[in-house]
C-alpha cells in the first residue's frame, strides 16, 4: 500500500512539473463527437473537464469499433410481448487508444482533480455503467 501511495505522489509531481499527462482507454469509449469527447472544442482542441482547463495535444486512436447488443427485457411493440430487442449501435473509440493532454494550470490541486476524475473511471458518454470508457492516467516523458 505504501508503494502505491509513493507511485501516486510521483505521478502527481511529474504531471505538475511537465504539465502533461496521457489518458489511456482500457475499454472502448463512446463519445458523441466520434473520436473526440464532447467537452473538447473541435477547432481549438481545448476543453474543460471538472473545472480544469485542458489542451488536447495529440491522440493515438485505432480504427473505430461498432458496439451494439441486445436488451434482453425489451418489449416487442408489434406483438406486445417481452422479447430481446437490439440495442442502438454506436461507433466507439477502441480500447488501447491514448489521448495526450496539457494542463493550463498544473497546481497540485488540479493534478489531483485530474487523477480523481479520470484514473480508474469510466469516461464514456454512452453506456458508462456497462464499463465503457474505463480510463487510466499516465505520465508523459
Amino acid at each position: 500500500l505504501k508503494e502505491l501511495e509513493n507511485l501516486s505522489t510521483k505521478i502527481v509531481h511529474t504531471i505538475e512539473k511537465t504539465r502533461k499527462f496521457k489518458l489511456y482507454l482500457a475499454t472502448p469509449a463512446i463519445f458523441k463527437n466520434g473520436w473526440l469527447p464532447s467537452w473538447i472544442d473541435r477547432e481549438s482542441l481545448k476543453g474543460e473537464y471538472e473545472g480544469i482547463n485542458l489542451q488536447l495535444i495529440s491522440a493515438c486512436i485505432g480504427k473505430c469499433v461498432c458496439i451494439g447488443g441486445f436488451e434482453m427485457k425489451g418489449k416487442d411493440k408489434v406483438r406486445e410481448k417481452i422479447r430481446p430487442q437490439p440495442k442502438k449501435m454506436f461507433r466507439a473509440v477502441p480500447a488501447g487508444s491514448v489521448y495526450y493532454f496539457e494542463i493550463e494550470n498544473p497546481t497540485k490541486e488540479n493534478v489531483t482533480k485530474i487523477i480523481d476524475s479520470f484514473h480508474y473511471k469510466n469516461i464514456s458518454e454512452e453506456r458508462k455503467k456497462e464499463g465503457f470508457g474505463f480510463s487510466l492516467v499516465g505520465i508523459v516523458k
